[in-house]
């Protein structure tokens, strides 16, 4: 199943457009990180000044540049659509990747990915330990 990822794409270009006219050194950056922890230390979070309001938009910049790597991660990962209720695989927990929210039924594709509408199959023999995952239950969450 071909998986949509123009979204992902969007919202990187989004990101990308919201940091395009900023650019903070190290230096800076480990200035105002001093300042904002010492801002959220602080008893009055209310009193913003000109060096928090810049600290506050260096933590914006940084957190889209993670939000950006997260996305582009996904965008290179192999991933899987499970439109039935159950995905049996040889991994305890599914991964749901950056950009997709679970309700979307996108994870990070597994090793053995065996999609059932019911659990009442016969499976295939195999020399690891497989586990079944309720999809419906996940993106209902």
């Amino acid at each position: 199943m071909n998986i949509n990822t123009q979204k992902i794409n969007d919202e990187i270009k989004s990101l990308k457009a919201q940091n395009a006219d900023k650019y903070y050194t190290d230096a800076e950056i480990k200035k105002y990180d001093v300042i904002y922890n010492e801002w959220l230390q602080g008893d009055v979070l209310d009193d913003i000044t000109p060096d928090y309001e810049k600290a506050i938009d260096i933590k914006g910049y940084l957190l889209n540049i993670a939000m950006i790597k997260m996305l582009e991660q996904t965008l290179n990962s192999d991933l899987m659509a499970c439109p039935k209720r159950y995905v049996i695989t040889d991994t305890k927990a599914l991964n749901s990747p950056a950009g997709f929210h679970p309700s979307e039924r996108i994870y990070t594709q597994t090793t053995i990915a065996i999609h059932t509408d019911s659990l009442d199959i016969k499976l295939p023999s195999c020399n690891r330990g497989l586990y079944a995952h309720d999809i419906d239950a996940v993106a209902n969450r």
